[in-house]
């Protein structure tokens, strides 16, 4: 989940991964079962960055093997699943300059190759769907806001274009529509607003609060529940930020609960069960770039567990029936964790030393 707020320092972690990761381990070791992949039942999809640049690899959850490699067209920093027609929506930004892309990316599970749809505006950086459209967030502004683009999944047709606040982050799929934190950049303290969003583009304010940064987290993969919001509060100058885990409600935030142990940033957070996973992580000084991953309470705010990623980066999570995925952005490894806490596998992704982005289960 990476916001409008830290986008440039996304760009700078993603080169930054893959050029650790090429020097880094070349023969992880892989505990799945030899049984045959298949792309038939539930999948992980794995957005990583190889050398020759952005790829899906499609990981059968049934065996935890690699059942497909799909290459992409141009750097991609985020991707989203449509579960109702097993579709992953790839944000085909591109790089500078002539490297600039302006496409969304289609892939259907088990299909060979991704088909694009140009959007007509430059740099979609963040995507995500909900009720079969696609909502994508370009690095480009208009008047001082950013672009938004709204796509048909199913036909691939653009539905139109709006426009969210400069400080958008990340949005999430809620509520058979979207919500989006939206970062004042302008005010000090920075104060953060929480805007809903319907599939037909129309928009509204569910309330503002103080805080300097924030994550939204859905419910574990087809299960019911509220979104959570991680929050990094405004703190005085030379002290540490201060972070909570709010609920949200039809109104806005119904709850919040303070949460200690962070350190570093929210790299990326699901629900696991009843249990929050935080990636404490921001991949941006890759000496020290944070290697642990922090089970809350999501009720409480109170640590569960604390799995640490020993010479890694927990760069992407993600759940599926109790099990927690975990891709490692410096081995390019995807790591299943079990209920209890327990390493069960290790798959090495990409054919080659790789920088994980993103990940998504489609069953």
């Amino acid at each position: 989940m990476r916001g409008k707020g830290v986008r440039a320092a996304t760009a700078v972690a993603v080169a930054c991964i893959a050029l650790l990761a090429a020097l880094a381990c070349g023969g992880c070791r892989s505990e799945a079962s030899h049984a045959k992949a298949s792309e038939d039942g539930p999948v992980a999809v794995v957005l990583v960055h190889t050398k020759s640049g952005s790829e899906l690899d499609v990981v059968d959850l049934s065996t935890m093997r690699l059942a497909r490699r799909v290459k992409l067209r141009s750097l991609c920093l985020e991707i989203a699943a449509d579960a109702r027609t097993r579709t992953v929506v790839t944000a085909q930004c591109g790089g500078p300059d002539r490297s600039a892309d302006d496409a969304a990316g289609i892939y259907r599970i088990g299909e060979r190759k991704v088909r694009y749809v140009e959007l007509g505006i430059p740099n979609p950086l963040d995507v995500a769907t909900a009720g079969g459209v696609a909502l994508l967030v370009h690095g480009f502004e208009r008047s001082g806001r950013l672009v938004t683009t709204r796509m048909d999944v199913a036909t691939q047709h653009v539905l139109g274009h709006g426009s969210l606040g400069p400080g958008a982050l990340a949005p999430l799929a809620w509520r058979d529509g979207f919500i989006v934190p939206e970062i004042d950049v302008a005010s000090d303290p920075l104060a953060c607003s929480l805007v809903a969003m319907d599939r037909d583009g129309r928009a509204s304010a569910l309330g503002s609060l103080d805080a300097r940064r924030a994550a939204l987290v859905a419910p574990e993969a087809g299960a019911a529940g509220p979104p959570r919001l991680i929050l990094s509060r405004a703190s005085e100058p030379g002290s540490d930020a201060s972070w909570s885990l709010a609920r949200l409600g039809a109104s806005g935030i119904e709850s919040e609960a303070p949460i200690s142990a962070l350190q570093y940033g929210v790299a990326d957070a699901c629900m696991w069960g009843e249990l929050l996973a935080v990636a404490d992580a921001d991949g941006v000084d890759m000496s020290d770039p944070g290697d642990t991953l922090w089970v809350f309470d999501p009720g409480t705010g109170e640590q569960k567990l604390a799995l640490r990623i020993a010479g890694g980066m927990p760069a992407a999570v993600a759940s599926w029936q109790g099990r927690l995925l975990v891709a490692d952005g410096v081995s390019g490894d995807l790591l299943e964790y079990a209920s209890d806490g327990r390493l069960r596998s290790r798959l090495k992704l990409g054919g080659a030393p790789v920088g994980s982005a993103a990940l998504v289960v489609v069953p």
